[in-house]
């Protein structure tokens, strides 16, 4: 009994670490909203909004997992160990997510929409904003001031190539 508790006492507790400055909040809420719309991407069957919605903010997407390794970088003291505990945790938390909120589907198909809808990620994520209290790291979300401007859907929508996929293109 005594060799647990000390045992117990010799690991490091593992602190959840804060977001420290609005670029680590919207990295790391850009993170969860990608995380989700993946998952509903295979659970709902919404691959094609989700390759659309990736399309589109690719270049924000990309700063924004930059901006992430940063501030595991910055802040672990094994960053790429925190960086995969974090992706690992926003994954988990998604597919608990669908497993338990009958809801789901239907709250991302609108977020799906609403990103189709506009052109930068700091507005999706002002209309959407995604909890990230995923036990190493909580992050309260305080939406920066953006405009509100509509963007074009992308030019190039990607089509099915299966039977029902062409239907669903040709209905939709």
């Amino acid at each position: 009994m005594r060799a647990i508790v000390l045992a117990l006492l010799t690991i490091p507790a593992v602190a959840a670490q804060r977001c420290e400055t609005p670029d680590d909040a919207l990295a790391l809420h850009a993170a969860a909203l990608q995380q989700e719309m993946m998952v509903a991407a295979f659970q709902c069957a919404d691959i094609a909004a989700y390759n659309d919605f990736v399309l589109a903010h690719r270049p924000a997407l990309q700063q924004a997992d930059r901006a992430l390794m940063a501030y595991f970088e910055r802040t672990a003291s094994a960053p790429f160990d925190a960086y995969n505990l974090y992706k690992t945790e926003l994954a988990n938390a998604s597919s608990l997510r669908f497993s338990t909120d009958r809801a789901f589907c239907a709250r991302m198909r609108a977020d799906f929409r609403t990103a189709a809808t506009l052109s930068s990620l700091d507005q999706i994520l002002a209309e959407a904003p995604y909890t990230v209290d995923t036990g190493s790291v909580i992050c309260p979300w305080t939406p920066r001031a953006v405009p509100a401007e509509p963007v074009a859907p992308p030019k190039k929508r990607i089509r099915h190539r299966t039977w029902l996929g062409r239907l669903v293109d040709w209905l939709f």
